[in-house]
């Protein structure tokens, strides 16, 4: 193995584990409960994270992406606004368990599903995209795990080819949650995940899906050209949220825990104004709510909803420029008194690998016997060598309480 495969196996594991910490940690929130009440046991499918159960893979799939999604702490891919994880994850985790792959195949075809849909992300996500209310997550995850699935189903390029075909009509998700105060965005990526696992089925898929006369980046975006392949894996350039909010909100909900004092409290504050980049004013699910009430969450976390009426965005055109190099952020906290208190910072800081392991070990011991989830973690860093991948799902089944 190359010194730069094994870093984005090692890279690819990384992105496992968080996408199991985001998932055990989802519990039985309503949605997270209600997909899962549609898994159909199957002895010979695979693991449903945090029931101790086998069900169908493509059920695996769908109820495993929901999960992870479902904290809003899933990994990011800032230049194409792609979560893979919670999408290219439980579809390859599911069929390779299914089929007893290699640890190391399971890895590969992660790496490759996160490549396919960040890398089409960025290449589809134009102004027209967004202005049309699409959700990038739900309509590249789909590519991303159809290609995952491709990989691990050893498909020649013209199957492969299909199945991006099959892929491409399957993409899907809308950004009126964000405005509805809906939960459907949380099935986004379950349907995508269950969905590229079908589109690698055998139907034909056109292979001019993506750029063809009346393709994906037509419809999507206004014809916008593939971006090719930058070189760098995406496996190593994702983000690991710390803070489960929007991506566009993470240096602002860090840089306003930063801020929080004993004697910054909502009675003592006549107004906050949040200064950040263009997407961040604009993306919904950013400050259409959720972002105000976030900053004041962590400003003052007992009088948040009061606060949170106080909490104003403004674009600042030089964080604008910066982004998605960095997403800086200023926040100025006007008190009643007519002093103002302002906080700066760059870029977010996000989870390091270190602290996605401290924080599935958290997990882990929270829901199962401690030997049982030792023995998790332990099969997880064997996994780029592990003859199946089912040894490490059955550690997952094992010891659930």
């Amino acid at each position: 193995m190359t010194p730069a495969r094994a870093l984005r196996l090692r890279a690819a594991r990384t992105c496992v584990a968080h996408h199991l910490a985001c998932a055990l940690a989802a519990g039985d929130l309503p949605w997270c409960a209600a997909v899962r009440a549609l898994a159909v046991d199957d002895p010979l499918g695979a693991t449903l994270l945090g029931a101790g159960r086998l069900v169908r893979t493509e059920d695996a799939a769908l109820v495993n992406a929901v999960l992870g999604q479902s904290t809003f702490a899933e990994d990011l891919h800032l230049p194409s606004l792609v979560h893979p994880g919670s999408v290219v994850i439980p579809a390859a985790m599911a069929l390779a368990e299914q089929s007893a792959l290699s640890g190391k195949d399971f890895l590969s075809a992660v790496v490759v599903g996160y490549e396919v849909a960040a890398t089409l992300g960025t290449a589809m996500k134009t102004a027209e995209f967004a202005a049309r209310g699409f959700r990038p997550t739900g309509v590249f995850g789909p590519l991303g795990a159809a290609a995952a699935a491709a990989y691990l189903l050893r498909l020649d390029r013209s199957q492969t080819m299909s199945a991006l075909g099959i892929a491409a009509n399957m993409a899907s998700g809308l950004r009126e949650w964000a405005h509805a105060g809906s939960t459907d965005v949380y099935v986004h990526n379950g349907l995508a995940a269950r969905n590229g696992l079908l589109a690698a089925a055998g139907v034909t898929g056109p292979a001019s899906a993506l750029t063809g006369a009346a393709g994906m980046a037509v419809a999507y975006s206004g014809g916008a050209d593939a971006a090719p392949f930058d070189g760098e894996s995406v496996v190593r350039q994702v983000r690991f949220k710390r803070h489960p909010t929007c991506s566009a909100v993470q240096t602002v909900a860090e840089l306003a825990l930063s801020m929080r004092r004993p004697d910054l409290t909502a009675d003592r504050i006549a107004s906050v104004t949040v200064h950040t980049h263009h997407h961040g004013k604009t993306n919904p699910g950013s400050f259409d709510g959720v972002g105000q009430l976030s900053v004041a969450d962590y400003l003052d976390h007992g009088s948040a909803a009061d606060l949170a009426r106080r909490v104003t965005v403004a674009e600042d055109p030089d964080y604008t420029r910066a982004y998605p190099r960095t997403s800086g952020a200023r926040i100025d906290v006007t008190l009643v008194d007519g002093r103002v208190r302002t906080g700066r910072l760059a870029d977010a800081s996000p989870l390091t690998a270190s602290e996605v392991d401290a924080n599935l070990r958290r997990q882990l011991q929270a829901g199962r016997e401690p030997e049982a989830a030792a023995t998790v973690l332990r099969r997880l860093d064997e996994l780029a060598s592990l003859p199946s991948t089912a040894t490490l799902a059955a550690a997952l089944r094992h010891g659930v309480a």
